[in-house]
């Protein structure tokens, strides 16, 4: 069960994701995949009704991870909040590409978190066709009824994006996306490119996919790549980038550098949170027992 603490963090984000999404209580129930009142139960809370685990950590999945750390602007993050808003000011097609701890994920959480109209879904390698529309549609707050097919998933999806002009999709871990699956994907940008931009987030890996299906003459992969306006790859972090990030997170200058020395490669963003977790342990430990009773 989250402590006090965290469970007031959990509802100040709900709260503000309400806020600046300008969602309703149902749109973030279905978001949540739980119930309006439960949704309702965790935001005013009530002593004679404790809410379970499950619950609270289904309200902190849709926060994601953006409570964890401080986000600075690192090269990375520029360039993945400029593609972003290239696709929604042009309603285009975009990729971002990147190795694992690079600050995709960061990056487009951070900036889906801040605007309007704009939803974000991670693929995940198990999803059937259907399951991964269905997820997209309750990123999108969409009501889906019982039972959808396929079209009517994707119908659902292109509609609300339609909505807005502006609209803006997020779609990360595209890169293991099959060929078959990106062609869903297709569809959905042909019933929204007037009206709506799609950004697709994965590996270094997902470009030179493309290009062996597009050479093989995939079914829709070619008509895929061509819909396709830009594509961002991402650089490796710097030093200077890793250490400003350690000090926007707590972590003194000398005791980042150290950090960064002692580690047995130079980190990439991930592997530096655990790094920066590791130090904030230690330091915590080392405190007199009075020093932590009073925090």
């Amino acid at each position: 069960m989250p402590k006090l603490e965290q469970q007031q963090q959990i509802q100040q984000g709900l709260q503000a994701l309400l806020s600046k999404k300008r969602l309703s209580q149902n749109e973030l129930a279905r978001l949540a995949d739980v119930s309006a009142a439960n949704i309702s139960h965790i935001l005013n809370g009530r002593a004679d009704k404790p809410i379970s685990e499950e619950l609270w950590n289904r309200a902190a999945a849709v926060l994601g991870d953006l409570g964890s750390q401080h986000i600075i602007n690192t090269s990375n993050f520029d360039a993945v909040r400029a593609t972003c808003e290239q696709a929604r000011e042009e309603c285009s097609l975009a990729i971002v590409l990147g190795e694992p701890g690079y600050g995709k994920t960061s990056a487009l959480w951070h900036y889906y978190s801040r605007q309007p109209h704009t939803y974000f879904v991670a693929f995940r390698y198990s999803d059937s066709r259907r399951e991964f529309f269905l997820r997209t549609a309750r990123a999108l707050a969409v009501d889906t009824g019982k039972r959808p097919t396929l079209a009517q998933l994707i119908q659902l999806c292109a509609d609300k994006l339609n909505a807005t002009t502006g609209s803006l999709l997020l779609i990360d871990e595209a890169s293991t996306m099959q060929p078959e699956k990106l062609n869903y994907v297709r569809e959905l940008r042909e019933l929204t490119q007037q009206n709506a931009g799609i950004v697709l987030a994965g590996a270094t890996y997902f470009e030179s996919r493309l290009k062996r299906y597009t050479t093989r003459e995939r079914d829709g992969i070619p008509e895929f790549v061509s819909r396709i306006s830009r594509v961002t790859k991402l650089a490796t972090p710097t030093k200077r980038e890793l250490l400003a990030v350690a000090r926007a997170n707590g972590v003194p200058s000398e005791a980042a550098a150290e950090l960064l020395k002692n580690a047995p490669l130079l980190p990439e963003y991930r592997g530096l949170r655990h790094l920066i977790r590791g130090y904030h342990r230690t330091a915590t430990a080392a405190q007199p027992a009075e020093t932590i009773a009073a925090v």
